[in-house]
């Protein structure tokens, strides 16, 4: 039987995350041949956990350990403010949930969002 599980939180400052996190993932599979974006949504122990997958080029060694601390200083012209991950990671937080990087890599990234569930 499907259960119905829950979660609360905001619709607008959760679509905010969704929003920031999946336009990273598009963004990082511009110079990719192959562009492959998964969501995948599991419940375990009472957390539901939403882990976003793209096939993009991975996040730079060089900014990994900053990501979440503060914004990431950008190059000239690059896309975006670098405040992306550490706002959507603060939206998550405020819901008492996290927001983590799975993995990262030369073969795409997985971020896993993790929201305690409400039956």
């Amino acid at each position: 039987t499907d259960a119905t599980v829950s979660v609360r939180a905001s619709s607008e400052w959760l679509r905010r995350v969704f929003d920031i996190v999946v336009d990273n993932a598009i963004e990082s599979m511009q110079d990719t041949s192959a562009k492959r974006l998964t969501v995948e949504i599991r419940q375990k122990d009472n957390q539901i956990k939403i882990a976003i997958k793209d096939t993009g080029t991975g996040i730079p060694e060089n900014i990994q350990a900053q990501i979440f601390e503060k914004p990431i200083q950008k190059e000239k012209g690059d896309k975006g403010a670098g405040l992306g991950l550490f706002l959507a990671r603060t939206i998550v937080r405020a819901y008492d949930g996290t927001l983590e990087i799975a993995s990262t890599g030369p073969r795409g990234t997985t971020v896993v969002i993790s929201l305690p569930s409400e039956m």
